[in-house]
């Protein structure tokens, strides 16, 4: 899961100076970011240097993979048995009569407290006219928004107090003639109940995360820190999402809940501006490297998110069976200006719905398949042999492809090419991750790993966060697109 770090927030409060629907404009928005593991986070654990810091960002990234590996076996099970049995509907929410042409995210914040559904990265907003403060996660790879919810039969430990909805006059429970609740429904397993009554859901996932509780509707305030020195909330009524008042976590975390960004459907957040404002569903981000100097990054939505036509991009591709997640049609790898030559067919979708290309920034390190990774990595040691030598003892967690970290020097550039021609050329900080070994002995590993036997994850390769470190990277979902654009952060 993911943590807090205080350093660059903006606590919400109602006197905060609001800005209307009709006045937010499509200006790009760039926030600061800042993570756990900051020397001024009072998160960081007390007397941890730098050494200390890096030796703790390798234990997550260890934690992250395994608990991603068991997720994606339970959302295998679970999608097959939902979405093939289930229509898709669409909520039809009243429109505010303002159109939010763009909704910038609050703070965009680097941790590592690995989870079973969401990545190392959150944002913090506010749910209510009264502005209580929530840490949400971010998620590419799920779709339900929800956070702690008062009263609490079950709730873990969090940062801010839990959302308390008799202190929000314009929170509403939904009952089951509701058309989130519809959605939600769909696709969640849960009985449905008569119409009037309250809509219940329950998520869980098989390292031990879950929640349960109803789904409601209230206020989301925004905070656009880039709007000037003192900032201004953007307010968004109508947000459904779910209120959870029995929640677990199978890892230490201090979020409040999930912010669900996955692909299509009415839950997530993007279409459900699109539903509420008439804005595009389309979202974008840009996240910058753990231990960066200075902390840069940001999250958007609506047409102010939308890509220009000179950005690189490659579709995203429909698949009835897994719709939550983002597909991309990734051909080969490219090491300086020389293609890799994977097999033709190692990334295609099977019948069975295995196999594939996705982006989730709920893995901290890009994972796979053997067909594939062992000719990339082979083509990386060739290809840095001269400069630094044969690798040499493997890292912890399946990073086997690690030197004692050198000099400054320059190191190839790595592209993922598209079927469309179009290439991701990653960031420099995208091809290393540098670590302190136990040992005290600063070092760098190629950051991939490969996809284990033992392992379920279901795609032929899952894009991960590190390797979109310092990328604007943009999901319009409307027109089917993902494109990019580096060093934006």
């Amino acid at each position: 899961m993911l943590s807090c770090s205080l350093l660059a927030l903006a606590i919400f409060t109602s006197g905060a100076p609001a800005i209307s629907l009709q006045a937010v404009n499509k200006r790009p928005v760039r926030l600061g970011v800042s993570h756990i593991f900051d020397a001024h986070s009072p998160l960081r654990p007390a007397g941890c240097d730098d050494d200390c810091a890096s030796r703790l960002r390798m234990k997550r990234i260890g934690e992250a993979r395994e608990a991603r590996r068991r997720m994606y076996d339970a959302a295998v099970r679970a999608r097959r048995a939902s979405l093939h049995s289930n229509d898709s509907v669409v909520a039809n929410a009243t429109s505010t009569g303002g159109r939010l042409d763009s909704i910038p995210w609050g703070e965009v914040n680097t941790g590592f407290f690995s989870g079973g559904q969401v990545s190392e990265y959150y944002v913090e907003l506010s749910i209510g006219s009264t502005s209580q403060p929530v840490l949400m996660s971010i998620d590419t790879g799920s779709d339900l928004a929800w956070v702690q919810c008062q009263p609490c039969e079950q709730c873990y430990a969090q940062s801010f107090p839990i959302f308390d909805p008799k202190q929000s006059p314009g929170f509403v429970m939904t009952n089951n003639q509701d058309s989130y609740c519809n959605s939600v429904q769909a696709i969640e397993t849960i009985g449905r109940g008569a119409d009037d009554s309250l809509c219940e859901y329950q998520s869980g996932y098989a390292d031990g995360t879950s929640t349960f509780g109803y789904i409601a509707k209230d206020q989301f305030n925004f905070w656009d820190a880039g709007a000037g020195s003192d900032g201004v909330t953007v307010s968004v009524p109508g947000v459904g999402f779910g209120c959870g008042t029995k929640n677990t976590y199978g890892v230490q975390t201090v979020v409040s809940g999930v912010l669900g960004l996955g692909f299509g459907r009415a839950l997530s957040m993007g279409e459900q501006f699109l539903a509420l404002n008439g804005v595009s569903p389309a979202f974008a981000f840009c996240f910058a490297p753990i231990f960066s100097d200075p902390n840069s990054g940001w999250l958007m939505f609506g047409d102010g998110a939308l890509p220009p036509s000179d950005y690189p991009s490659t579709p995203l591709l429909q698949d009835d069976g897994f719709i939550v997640y983002f597909y991309v049609e990734l051909v080969d790898f490219v090491i300086g200006d020389q293609r890799v030559g994977v097999p033709a067919d190692v990334f295609d979708i099977n019948s069975d719905e295995t196999g594939g290309v996705i982006v989730d920034v709920g893995d901290i390190v890009s994972i796979i398949t053997t067909d594939a990774y062992a000719p990339f990595r082979a083509a990386w040691i060739n290809a840095v042999i001269d400069i630094l030598g044969e690798p040499g003892v493997p890292g912890p967690d399946g990073l086997d492809t690690c030197w004692d970290y050198p000099n400054v020097v320059g190191l190839p550039s790595i592209g993922f090419l598209f079927s469309n021609g179009n290439v991701l050329r990653l960031s420099p900080e995208a091809t290393q991750l540098i670590f302190i070994d136990d040992n005290n002995v600063r070092r760098m590993c190629w950051p991939f790993l490969e996809k284990s036997e033992e392992s379920s994850t279901f795609a032929s390769m899952v894009i991960g966060a590190v390797s979109l470190h310092s990328t604007e990277v943009i999901f319009d979902t409307e027109n089917n697109v993902f494109a990019w654009n580096p060093g934006q952060c």
